[in-house]
């Protein structure tokens, strides 16, 4: 958490030709400019500084800014730690340094809130970011907009240039009462869905133990070795990958391997959903959990949120075992996201103390 200390702000604006860095004060005093070419806008808790911490200073606000002008998108765990942190006016003040973008799964996460009073609590906090921030659509909706789109024309397929604003929850979200009815009827939808999930991976694992009794060396020991089975010894990523293609463009037939490896490689919201399917195989039908250990495994929800990994620079999550589990999907689907815990996001906006 943010040590409760001094905010220091720092403005600097300008062109790289004139920019100049406008002094920053301790106690009347002014320090002089150190970098002629930062643009942008800190908030950040720092202690007093002096002269002699100056260079120390401004080397770390250079970190900070390569940081900044970036994506973030929150998990709904996130954003309930950013609701309950003591900080949060000055990580909301600091987040105006980022494009935050907001997920349709945030709000309907948000709306499931038994309690009503953090409930109105949360829907506040995501209020605030929506009154400047876009939402985008749920994963399913994402998958469709990009296959039809691809299927139109392959060719000129480019999934950054294609719409995928809510403007319906945009509008919607500041004037809309979320009532305990509502609330209730979200959360049996996603208990039921979540439950339904699970229930399918573990009848493939009753399957699998059959196969690893008779074969226990095939068995995948971490999700690296399931990436390579299903890409490499056999063509389960792709015929996945088949079968959400077909269903989201509504088509007849599906897709050539050949076709769907191509999708795959050009839409990379694609590649990490599909990825993140195998993290569920691999959690649910094949991971052995010793007794007494803590498995570490995300759920359905947690995992889809894999598919907006590539629309954001970095992704916060509070949530440990989904944080884990989208790290090992970034690196396999080679996805240019930072996972990060939200101690880590806190931490972008320290600055050195004194000594």
């Amino acid at each position: 958490m943010i040590k409760s200390i001094r905010t220091a702000e720092v403005r600097v604006a300008g062109s790289v030709k004139n920019s100049l860095w406008q002094p920053l004060r301790k106690r009347g005093k002014e320090l002089d400019p150190l970098s002629p070419y930062i643009e942008g806008r800190y908030v950040a808790r720092s202690a007093c500084l002096d002269q002699r911490n100056a260079e120390n200073f401004a080397a770390t606000l250079i970190a900070i800014e390569q940081r900044m002008r970036s994506r973030i998108i929150f998990d709904t765990s996130g954003l309930n730690r950013l609701a309950d942190s003591p900080d949060m006016e000055a990580l909301m003040a600091s987040l105006e340094c980022f494009e935050v973008i907001l997920t349709a799964m945030n709000l309907d996460e948000l709306i499931a809130t038994d309690d009503p009073e953090r409930r109105e609590r949360l829907l506040r906090c995501f209020k605030r970011l929506a009154s400047r921030c876009k939402i985008i659509s749920p994963p399913h909706q994402l998958f469709r907009l990009f296959a039809k789109a691809h299927v139109h024309n392959p060719a000129t397929f480019n999934w950054q240039r294609i719409d995928v604003r809510l403007p319906s929850y945009e509008k919607a979200v500041g004037r809309t009462t979320f009532d305990d009815e509502l609330a209730a009827e979200s959360k049996a939808q996603h208990r039921e869905t979540e439950k339904q999930w699970k229930e399918m991976w573990r009848g493939l694992r009753a399957l699998h133990e059959t196969i690893f009794a008779k074969s226990p060396s095939d068995r995948p020991t971490n999700y690296h070795e399931v990436v390579v089975m299903s890409t490499e010894n056999t063509e389960l990523l792709w015929s996945f990958g088949q079968w959400v293609y077909r269903e989201a463009a509504e088509l007849t037939s599906d897709p050539s391997i050949a076709d769907i490896k191509a999708f795959l490689e050009a839409c990379p919201p694609f590649r990490a959903a599909c990825y993140g399917v195998l993290m569920s195989w691999f959690n649910v039908a094949m991971k052995i959990v010793p007794p007494g250990e803590r498995s570490y495994s995300a759920g359905r929800s947690d995992l889809l949120m894999a598919t907006y990994l590539p629309c954001c620079d970095r992704f916060i999550s509070a949530d440990d075992p989904q944080a884990n589990n989208l790290n090992d999907i970034a690196k396999e689907a080679n996805l240019a996201c930072e996972v990060l815990s939200f101690a880590a996001f806190e931490n972008m906006f320290q600055l050195p103390t004194a000594r």
